[in-house]
């Protein structure tokens, strides 16, 4: 089974998705559209079994033209707000640590996975 990895400061949800799954939900609640996905995705080009995946099914990292059109496409726009300022050299290092432990966890789970059924390395 692949893993997929998000970055260092880009958490999933508890659900192992995307954060923005679960802000389109959100949105689409707010707006009594949730259980109009046909509606959403007449408005927005998205095909209903794109949509369907997100919140039901097992996409758990949309691409962002199609989040972008559907969250558009209901009067919203997308913006990048700065929340909080960061030191540059401290973040570097996070960074450097975050990638190493991602390393070895990565090679752990390659060498774990050529072992065969049988027990014996292949």
């Amino acid at each position: 089974m692949a893993r997929l990895t998000f970055s260092r400061t880009y958490r999933p949800t508890r659900d192992g998705k995307d954060p923005m799954i679960f802000k389109i939900k959100t949105l689409l609640q707010t707006e009594g559209l949730m259980g109009k996905l046909d509606l959403v995705s007449e408005l927005s080009g998205v095909h209903p079994s794109t949509l369907d995946g997100w919140f039901d099914g097992d996409t758990i990292s949309p691409i962002q033209r199609t989040t972008g059109a559907v969250i558009t496409s209901l009067g919203y726009d997308l913006e990048i707000v700065k929340t909080k300022t960061i030191d540059i050299d401290k973040e570097l290092k996070h960074a450097a640590d975050w990638i190493l432990r991602q390393n070895s966890a990565s090679k752990k789970g390659v060498a774990s996975a050529r072992k065969r059924a049988n027990g014996r390395a292949k």
